[in-house]
């Protein structure tokens, strides 16, 4: 018998932003310096956007085994599974992306009876959070 827990990845802040140096005049682009290397004008400093969701989902799943078979490449659950690793994976795999929030929700088995759980993951770190269910108090008025 299989496990029903399901997935969800969501990132905020995905892109990671380097600088890179443009010649306005030219048009080219260098990692390093203050000065073109073609015509000698003065370098703009830019910061570059490199990843995107999506990019970042699909490095994940390329490194987690867990992650590959339970996460789409839009973050989306494909398929319930024990998905054990995944959060350990996850939590790991931050380190390479400081910058960026990764949000896993997990939503467990039924049978073992335990709450939805989101895991927001941030440069190796970990906040737990289980949800929590309330009820209304008891009102004679609203018997039916």
């Amino acid at each position: 018998m299989g496990y029903d827990n399901r997935f969800k990845l969501e990132i905020k802040d995905p892109f990671i932003k380097e600088i890179e140096y443009k010649c306005i005049k030219c048009g080219i682009s260098n990692i390093s310096g203050k000065f073109c290397q073609q015509c000698g004008e003065p370098l703009r400093k830019e910061e570059v956007k490199k990843y995107s969701p999506e990019t970042l989902i699909n490095n994940f799943r390329t490194e987690s085994e867990d992650a590959s078979a339970l996460i789409k490449e839009n973050g989306e659950c494909s398929q319930s599974g024990s998905g054990h690793d995944i959060e350990d994976d996850l939590v790991e795999f931050s380190t390479q992306y400081p910058e960026s929030l990764f949000i896993l929700t997990a939503t467990w088995d039924s049978g073992f009876g335990d709450p939805p759980t989101t895991f927001y993951i941030k440069n190796g770190k970990t906040q737990t959070c289980e949800a929590t269910y309330t009820y209304d108090k008891f009102d004679e008025s609203k018997l039916k």
